[in-house]
């Protein structure tokens, strides 16, 4: 094995590059909100395209510079960007190293709500928190064990809301998040959770703060207040909800209450998945598949074939996981998948040094022209919905890859394609603005809060 420290360290691009990374690149991702989303400013992202910038840009240095990752060489940290589809499954299949998921940047702003999480806790702690994390979300199975709660769920939630949005005769996005709000509470905590709202806008608060990383004093106040409240839904353990399912767990030294913060925050980009996809199959789905050249959009919406079953029946509903996941790839919930070199790595050559910040942008992976067919189109038949993978050539990561991959990837498809089979057994439904989701051509950046769905009860 090459000793990385006897390598010549790879050389940072130049600075008029690295303006051009950082301008296109790093600042948008991070203004749009890293862990809590800033409305005002992913709609101006939309309105310009932004991320489809930093594709081209980033494929045009991939071009000149070869597929080594590109080195920022900025104040106080160095970055590397990675440009090739190989470096980013090393990159991701490398954890915790030498490439550390505990990245200085989220260990600063996840500890304003989960200080002792997984994600951002040293190895010696991260074993025991991770695998608490796969045990409570049963993460290998495509039915958790919660599954038929979760349907009866989703459907009781979805039936007063449909009745409501039809009508009014359309949905905005303030009106679908306090349905997918009462949905997560009660799946994760139980039916006394439902509408604690004083929990989630508690952790909304310190997810605002969040955003600001390193520049943000942490609210001890808020924090504390939210722990307690989560403490006691998590000590009822409520039969039917994941706090049950966790109540019946030997968790050893690992305190629930840590880990839990992480699904409610991460139930939130699952929400705006669901509702894209909505829109999706609003816009594609109830047309004619050769319409637009895309058979299998049409599918999306209307799976033919009879649906796989798990425990009590619940439908497994390949046809929208499907359409979830492509919903994913084409508006990726972590644009910047982030890890630090935790020592000197060879890489071609040349070496990344100790303590970069490493970031694998998932945009390019999704959405290059090089490695994916029609990347700005909708087509949910590129997916195998069981096992997450595309006839894509390199990694398309929507719930992140490798040791560092989302522990609760299938309870929340589980939960979005249970959400979307409610929604459209109930509703017909347009994208208010028939020019927003062209086929062929859709946004790189889709900004839900603006999003409005015109709908018809069936």
């Amino acid at each position: 094995m090459t000793d990385a420290t006897m390598l010549p360290e790879l050389e940072p691009i130049g600075p008029a590059d690295t303006a051009r990374v950082v301008a296109k690149v790093l600042t948008p991702t991070a203004g749009r909100g890293t862990i809590k989303r800033r409305p005002a400013v992913m709609r101006l992202l939309e309105r310009h395209d932004v991320d489809r910038g930093a594709i081209e840009l980033l494929r045009s240095l991939r071009a000149s510079h070869g597929p080594n990752p590109l080195r920022l060489s900025l104040p106080g940290r160095d970055y590397v960007i990675i440009v090739d589809p190989d470096d980013a499954r090393r990159v991701l299949d490398g954890t915790p190293a030498p490439f550390a998921i505990a990245n200085l940047e989220k260990q600063a702003a996840l500890r304003q709500f989960q200080p002792h999480n997984s994600l951002i806790s040293d190895p010696p702690e991260r074993g025991p928190r991770r695998e608490f994390q796969e045990h409570a979300l049963q993460s290998e199975q495509v039915f958790h064990e919660v599954a038929a709660d979760v349907q009866r769920i989703v459907e009781q939630e979805i039936e007063g809301f449909a009745a409501l949005v039809a009508s009014m005769g359309r949905i905005d996005w303030e009106d679908w998040v306090p349905c997918w709000y009462r949905i997560v509470r009660r799946v994760v905590l139980g039916e006394v959770a439902r509408d604690d709202h004083r929990l989630t806008d508690d952790l909304a608060t310190l997810r605002s703060r969040a955003n600001l990383s390193v520049l943000a004093s942490e609210d001890e106040q808020t924090r504390a207040r939210f722990r307690a409240r989560l403490a006691r839904h998590l000590e009822r353990a409520e039969s039917g909800s994941l706090a049950a399912t966790i109540a019946a767990l030997d968790t050893g030294t690992v305190d629930p209450a840590d880990q839990v913060p992480q699904w409610l925050f991460a139930f939130e980009p699952a929400g705006m998945a669901t509702y894209r996809t909505l829109a999706l199959l609003a816009a594609h789905g109830e047309t004619d598949g050769d319409q637009h050249g895309t058979s299998e959009v049409a599918s999306a919406a209307h799976g033919s074939d009879p649906e796989p079953t798990g425990p009590g029946g619940v439908p497994r509903l390949d046809h929208l996981r499907a359409a979830v996941l492509e919903s994913l790839r084409l508006w990726p919930t972590t644009p910047a998948i982030l890890r630090d070199t935790t020592e000197a790595t060879a890489w071609r050559g040349r070496s990344l040094p100790e303590g970069a910040g490493v970031v694998v942008y998932a945009p390019l992976l999704h959405r290059d022209p090089d490695l994916v067919d029609a990347p700005d189109t909708f087509r949910p038949g590129r997916w195998d919905p069981t096992g997450f993978t595309t006839d894509e050539p390199g990694p398309i990561v929507p719930f992140s890859a490798g040791p560092g991959i989302c522990p609760g990837r299938n309870v929340v498809l589980l939960t979005c394609s249970l959400a979307l089979a409610a929604l459209t057994s109930r509703l017909s439904t347009s994208v208010i603005g028939d020019t927003r989701l062209p086929p062929g051509n859709l946004p790189s950046v889709l900004d839900p809060f603006s999003l409005s769905l015109a709908v018809q009860a069936r």
